[in-house]
């Protein structure tokens, strides 16, 4: 169903950028951070579950209510050079109920590759790209049998001693579900500070315009946050929960997910 790809597309992005990794706590905001994993350094991701809520779809949509579910998005990296992060991204399983019909399936095979470009955002301005490709895998709905391709332009810098900010733009190229193609642009902010060695806290903001109903761009923005929670001092696994509420029509009224990571040499 077309009218409802941009939703499913900016859903979509909070599983696909939802590592917000960098020198800081907070690490399962949507928002990336620059510093790519180290070299000899594994780090596992895991969105244990995300699930949206949108009753206020786009003019001409054609529908009453959505209701999205996502369950074990996985993403594997590692540091492959002393500035490039390798990465690797499966969406298990989603579910989407549209007016009371139910279909499911699994999701596709995401690639993806940090490069920083310059800066330590520890300790001042820092910058970094991250190409990705989806490859149809899923041999679901979701897949739409179609190569997808995309960038994020990520930026970042600290906020005193304890806090960060971090900021992206990205654009999306990827099968409309008809037979043709479709091209989309999102941004993404976050703010956050720790609170102890174990306690963070982030406000965000998300954006994006995306083909809606037909040919016209609707503009999808969000605001929310989190509460992220270390298991130990150094910060190398712990537990994230996020909340977001729409802002305009496009965006989905309620989103929320929580998510997991673990690192390890």
């Amino acid at each position: 169903m077309k009218s409802l790809n941009g939703w499913r597309r900016l859903f979509r992005a909070l599983a696909l950028v939802s590592c917000g990794l960098g020198a800081f706590e907070a690490r399962g905001q949507v928002t990336e951070g620059v510093m790519p994993v180290e070299v000899g350094t594994w780090r596992f991701d895991l969105d244990l579950y995300t699930r949206g809520e949108d009753r206020r779809l786009p003019a001409g949509a054609g529908v009453g209510r959505v209701r999205s579910e996502a369950w074990a998005w996985v993403q594997v990296g590692t540091g492959v050079g002393e500035r490039v992060e390798a990465r690797a991204g499966w969406q298990a399983y989603q579910r989407e109920r549209v007016d009371g019909e139910t279909s499911a399936g699994v999701g596709d095979l995401w690639l993806m590759a940090k490069v920083h470009l310059c800066g330590d955002e520890a300790e001042g301005p820092a910058w970094a790209v991250l190409p990705y490709v989806k490859l149809p895998t899923g041999g679901s709905r979701w897949a739409d049998d179609t190569v997808d391709l995309g960038a994020l332009v990520i930026f970042g810098r600290p906020l005193g001693e304890a806090g960060f900010f971090n900021a992206q733009l990205g654009i999306d190229d990827y099968g409309d579900g008809g037979g043709g193609r479709d091209r989309g642009v999102s941004g993404a902010a976050v703010a956050g500070r720790s609170l102890s060695e174990r306690w963070s806290i982030y406000l965000e903001g998300l954006g994006g315009v995306y083909p809606s109903t037909g040919d016209k761009r609707e503009l999808e923005l969000a605001l929310g946050g989190g509460v992220v929670w270390a298991g130990n001092a150094a910060g190398t696994w712990g537990l994230d929960l996020a909340g977001y509420g729409g802002l305009t029509r496009a965006a989905v009224d309620a989103q929320a997910a929580l998510r997991f990571w673990v690192e390890w040499r």
